[in-house]
């Protein structure tokens, strides 16, 4: 199993000259020239690339033989992870990203914050727009069956992160929620978007259907990545964004997650021998995902 930091190494470059290459840029409109340039650049500057990984690690683990359609896949999770971000930051209201100003911040220093949140949505709709457009181009090189598999698998990501978002959005606006509404945003938000999709992706790619399998890993192992997160914004005293199982839960809150995080970690264990191939290399994934990193 490749390590993520190795991953990172080979992507990074591969997914600038893509994003480079897509010329997003307008001479015609300086403005445009200008934003563009600064969501490239906030794209490229950060960020784990964890479910171009995923994809990658489904696609290998289904001997998958294009590595190039592999990557430009890879390249296509990014861009609509990015239209993800820049629009989360927003309704967010996060200052920052990978270490800069987030978008709508940026553009409030040459506009009014109506207008930026405006110009911040549409930017993330230019990138959402190129990531449809790069998964067509890889799905017209697949055979029908694979084609379907792969376009139905990323459309379900789509709407299932979207779903996510609402739901979100919808629960912050009230005092008390559930955990099964908290568990139902985290497996559509995180879940399906993180893991599932990829992994259903990555075995479309080598012409398999793995849909048993990314369900039964991939759900929880989405969990336990959002709730080892929810543990290191507390470490880091950073603001809740909506409701969490740590303020679910108030005092208890912590013991409660770590105990929910060993639950779903046996799940992930179980769904192991379903793998279409290397079982180690999916605990792997899990390990890295308890480690946040730095397995």
């Amino acid at each position: 199993m490749q390590s993520l930091f190795s991953f990172q190494k080979e992507f990074n470059p591969y997914l600038e000259e893509v994003v480079t290459g897509l010329h997003l840029s307008s001479s015609k409109y300086p403005f445009i020239d200008e934003l563009v340039k600064y969501g490239n650049a906030l794209l490229l500057t950060g960020g784990k690339r964890l479910r171009p990984y995923v994809l990658e690690l489904a696609f290998r683990d289904c001997e998958g033989r294009d590595r190039e359609l592999c990557r430009q896949a890879g390249v296509a999770l990014e861009l609509f992870h990015h239209f993800a971000l820049i629009q989360d930051d927003w309704m967010d209201a996060s200052p920052t990203r990978h270490g800069m100003r987030a978008t709508h911040t940026w553009l409030e220093e040459k506009m009014d914050a109506p207008y930026a949140a405006a110009e911040a949505v549409l930017l993330g709709d230019l990138y959402l727009a190129c990531a449809h457009m790069l998964v067509h181009q890889v799905a017209s090189k697949l055979p029908p069956p694979a084609q379907s598999l792969f376009l139905s698998a990323f459309q379900a990501m789509v709407t299932d992160v979207l779903y996510g978002q609402m739901l979100d959005r919808q629960t912050a606006s009230r005092t008390e929620v559930t955990r099964e509404e908290i568990l139902e945003k985290t497996q559509l938000k995180t879940s399906r978007y993180t893991f599932v999709g990829p992994i259903k992706m990555g075995a479309a790619l080598a012409g398999q259907d793995v849909g048993i399998f990314a369900e039964a890993y991939g759900v929880p192992l989405g969990i336990i990545f959002q709730l080892q997160d929810d543990l290191a914004d507390q470490e880091n005293a950073l603001p809740d964004e909506g409701h969490t199982f740590l303020t679910l839960y108030g005092e208890k809150g912590r013991a409660e997650v770590e105990s929910s995080i060993e639950h779903y970690r046996g799940q992930v264990l179980r769904a192991l021998p379903t793998c279409p191939g290397d079982p180690q290399a999916w605990e792997g994934l899990m390990e890295l995902v308890l480690t946040r990193g730095e397995a």
